[in-house]
């Protein structure tokens, strides 16, 4: 189990959640935005670290199958 990243999530899920309770709530629109690149820069940091872990796992293994199924999926980010 990765600690770093569970606990990435789970930060970016109380973000999620108080971005619901800006919009359930009819916020200013300035806060909602700012608080939907607060949660995708929180997503998008969890993605790098998720990434960098499997893919030196890969090829640590040389695991080249992987790496090639990986590759697309990352080039479309």
């Amino acid at each position: 189990m990765n600690v770093k990243i569970i606990n990435r999530l789970k930060r970016n899920k109380g973000q999620i959640e108080a971005l619901l309770r800006l919009v359930e709530n009819q916020e200013d629109c300035e806060k909602i935005l700012l608080q939907f690149q607060a949660a995708q820069s929180a997503l998008d940091g969890a993605f790098r670290v998720f990434l960098e872990e499997n893919l030196e796992q890969c090829l640590q293994n040389n695991d080249h199958q992987k790496i090639q199924k990986l590759l697309p999926l990352i080039l479309k980010k």
